[in-house]
């Protein structure tokens, strides 16, 4: 059987080799240590890249709620045009009329002036045509 500095020999022997794998195991350590450390700084780096997406996000979305608006103030200001666009021509036709009408109404005037002259002249023709039968 193995005494005690058997053991202890083999106990030594077995440091010895271990040595070399626990050397490699503090080194895998380290470098996993390092790998946790760069993931820690991407993680941040991915934190710091979705708040900065979830803040245009948000901003995207109050864009689209205002063009949403300004497109239906769009809508509406067009509705106005072409109510205003029919009104205009309403007026534009009324327009005709009434300078159609002014037309007549000038020649009206005109046609006044002349009955008027007719008149004074017809009076004036019959008194003289009065006076040369009484004078006869």
């Amino acid at each position: 059987m193995l005494d005690q500095n058997d053991l202890l020999a083999i106990a030594k022997l077995m440091d010895t080799k271990l040595e070399p794998i626990n050397t490699r195991l503090d080194t895998m350590d380290a470098r996993l240590d390092t790998m946790d450390a760069r993931l820690d700084t991407m993680d941040a780096r991915l934190d710091t890249m979705d708040a900065r997406l979830n803040t245009m996000d948000a901003r995207l979305n109050t864009m689209d709620a205002r063009l949403d608006k300004i497109e239906e103030e769009a809508r509406h200001t067009r509705v106005l045009i072409e109510n205003q666009d029919h009104k205009i021509k309403l007026i534009a036709e009324q327009h005709s009329e009434i300078i159609e009408k002014l037309s007549v109404t000038s020649e009206v005037d005109s046609l006044k002036g002349r009955v008027s002259t007719l008149e004074g002249t017809v009076k004036t023709h019959t008194t003289q045509i009065m006076e040369l039968k009484k004078a006869q």
